[in-house]
């Protein structure tokens, strides 16, 4: 059972699920769990869950050769239907073929054998490596993988969730799989092993708030940066979604909103050099640590200068109130902090802001 998952992994489950079993497939993504997951279906499908015997070679991609891997593809399977061959750190493999070697790996690509199934294992992912962009174009490539943005990724997880709840029979009340999200993030693994443990306390009953609470941990560890980075973008429902994962974390008020003034001085250098210059390339004239090149320019685009004016006198004020009693005031002191930070995100998409219903 793979959960939900790429239209890919989706494609090559249903294939198994009627016996079709492609002659080559490569895996590779951001989430081993899911890798792993694709990697025992394909080979269930293949050799089946008893005594492999003469019917799989395993390579290691560090050591091993195309010749020999090619030779095991092109050895009959003894006392099977069919012969799995796995390269693990395939991409070790890959990545060193010579010319001669390019040439034989592209030509068995073209004709496999077909009483052979080759199992590429990528455990270093890189969608730009040309063997890569290669199995994609072949559509040999099963990519396995959560969302990099953290907002899509959420939601993908919260999929991810709900589908394994039903594929386990699991019953939870509301709210559970928003606080396990929140709580652990894209950690598959993590959350796999915390539905077990969910499962197990709860004893066929149904899994609570509590049950949460008592044994899963936040884990997924965000820094200010990440609050800042969703607000740069204008997004509202990741700043919220971002603020209650720093108060799960309990991070400090002041060092979130520290790193939330940097970024927005950022954005106001951008906006005033894009106002100059339309045509200037911001990433090379202001930098930004591990930002992809237009992040910075295509987030100013999205706010006018009067924003970005109001932006840093909130900032401002907001400074003030986790400095004073404002924090307090909401509720006790660590609480209140969070919420004053969620006045000021509310703020930057219209609401009145810290001082503002004074004016």
């Amino acid at each position: 059972m793979l959960g939900a998952v790429s239209d890919e992994m989706q494609a090559v489950r249903d294939e198994l699920a009627k016996g079709t079993v492609r002659p080559v497939y490569v895996l590779g993504g951001n989430e081993w769990l899911l890798v792993s997951r694709c990697f025992r279906a394909v080979r269930e499908a293949v050799v089946g869950t008893g005594p492999r015997g003469l019917a799989e070679d395993v390579f290691d991609g560090h050591g091993a050769s195309l010749h020999a891997v090619l030779d095991a593809c092109r050895t009959l399977p003894m006392m099977a239907k069919r012969k799995l061959v796995v390269v693990r750190n395939a991409e070790d493999l890959l990545g060193r073929l010579e010319a001669r070697d390019q040439r034989d790996y592209q030509a068995y690509l073209d004709a496999p054998e077909p009483r052979s199934v080759l199992l590429l294992v990528l455990t270093k992912f890189d969608a730009r490596r040309t063997f890569v962009m290669d199995a994609k174009k072949r559509s040999i490539l099963v990519p396995c993988s959560v969302p990099g943005d953290d907002a899509a990724a959420d939601l993908w997880v919260e999929r991810w969730l709900q589908s394994e709840l039903h594929a386990r029979r699991i019953d939870v009340e509301p709210g559970v799989v928003e606080r396990l999200v929140a709580w652990v993030g894209p950690e598959l693994g993590v959350l796999d092993d915390a539905l077990e443990r969910l499962s197990l306390y709860a004893s066929g009953g149904r899994v609570g708030l509590d049950a949460v609470e008592a044994l899963v941990a936040p884990v997924r560890e965000l820094g200010g940066f990440d609050l800042s980075d969703t607000v740069v973008q204008r997004d509202l429902r990741g700043s919220l979604t971002v603020i209650a994962k720093l108060r799960a974390q309990r991070v400090e008020g002041l060092m979130i909103l520290g790193s939330v003034g940097y970024s927005l001085r950022m954005l106001a250098r951008a906006k005033q050099l894009l106002a100059v210059q339309p045509d200037a390339n911001v990433s090379k004239a202001i930098y930004m640590h591990n930002k992809p090149q237009g992040w910075l320019a295509g987030a100013a685009r999205k706010w006018t200068a009067p924003q970005i004016h109001r932006a840093l006198r909130l900032l401002a004020a907001t400074d003030l109130a986790l400095k004073g009693s404002k924090g307090s005031a909401m509720g006790d002191r660590s609480a209140g902090q969070y919420r004053v930070l969620e006045e000021f995100v509310l703020a930057l998409e219209g609401a009145p802001g810290l001082g503002e219903l004074a004016e």
